[in-house]
């Protein structure tokens, strides 16, 4: 995509509304045998929502459309320091009119990094003055589930009407030591730091979609519409303790702050495009959108002390956010 910033990545042509590192956890969880094509346009056409000059990667996920019974079952593991597995099933029926297709997959992810970080610090005159080490461990754990069942039924040789339910399940956890020293410049410790971090992430979402499609002619001339439902829903608990100690590891000052994050996102669109590709070269491309987007997001953080817990509204805060868009290109 040339480097641009901002690029924006749909799924089966439908925006995914989700911010970089849940979108992130979501493509780790989704097996490489559901994708069909991954489609980079820098350009996109009317069909899709303005995204900027960064451009738009879209990507398609499987529909079998043979006729009969068929399936398939994908199993992998991988052991480094942890274990990783992805694994998926797909199931596809098609007999007379109907064509039933889905997709299952669950995997199961695990990371970690190890990081030393030292600092010199030197006077003016070169003298060396002081020094900060730090050794930070982090782990991380994530599952993820999805699932997505569809219909078509080939109302016509030119007409199509198809539902899609689909949705997923991503958990996920990390936890963060990081141990600290500040060092004189004899390379003898006046303070240690001690720093835990840990947060609980659950990741759901669920959606509905109704199709149809008519092919006016064999040169390509197609008038297609839909309808979306989607709700996406976030629970997040973050605690991040703090822990100061002298040389001899006395404790000098603790602090510990806990936090809630829920955030739920509902979105409801609806969309007819017409495609007209011309005999000699080009194609046009008009349609008309409405969409209604309504987000809820919170973050509520705590100073804990002595087992008491009191709202720290220096951090804390709520975004409520409503849209609705209406547009013809």
């Amino acid at each position: 995509m040339k480097g641009k910033p901002g690029v924006v990545v749909f799924i089966d042509n439908k925006p995914t509304y989700m911010a970089s590192g849940d979108l992130a956890n979501y493509l780790r969880s989704l097996p490489s045998s559901s994708i069909e094509a991954i489609e980079l346009m820098t350009t996109p056409p009317a069909g899709y929502d303005a995204a900027g000059n960064a451009g738009i990667i879209n990507i398609k996920l499987k529909k079998n459309t043979v006729k009969g019974l068929n399936g398939g079952i994908n199993l992998s593991y991988g052991q480094g320091k942890y274990m990783r597995s992805n694994n998926s099933f797909n199931f596809n029926y098609r007999i007379n009119k109907f064509n039933l297709f889905s997709n299952f997959s669950w995997n199961q992810n695990n990371s970690y990094q190890d990081l030393t970080i030292n600092r010199y610090y030197y006077k003016p005159d070169g003298t060396y003055n002081s020094a900060f080490s730090q050794n930070s461990y982090i782990k991380r754990k994530s599952t993820g589930q999805n699932a997505r069942i569809g219909v078509d039924y080939y109302l016509s040789k030119k007409s199509t009407l198809g539902a899609v339910l689909s949705g997923f399940i991503n958990p996920g956890e990390s936890g963060i030591l990081n141990n600290a020293q500040v060092l004189n410049a004899n390379n003898t410790p006046t303070s240690l730091i001690n720093a835990v971090s840990e947060s609980d992430r659950k990741w759901i979402n669920g959606s509905a979609n109704l199709n149809y499609s008519y092919k006016l002619d064999e040169k390509g001339k197609e008038l297609t519409a839909n309808a979306d439902y989607i709700s996406y829903r976030a629970d997040q608990t973050q605690s991040l303790i703090n822990s100061s100690f002298t040389p001899d590891r006395g404790l000098t000052d603790r602090s510990l702050l806990e936090s809630t994050l829920p955030a739920t996102i509902k979105i409801q669109t609806a969309k007819v495009d017409y495609a007209h590709p011309f005999e000699k070269a080009g194609k046009m491309e008009i349609g008309i959108k409405s969409s209604f987007v309504n987000t809820d997001n919170t973050a509520s953080f705590s100073d804990v002390v002595n087992d008491v817990a009191t709202p720290n509204y220096e951090f804390s805060n709520r975004f409520k956010y409503k849209e609705n868009i209406n547009a013809v290109i």
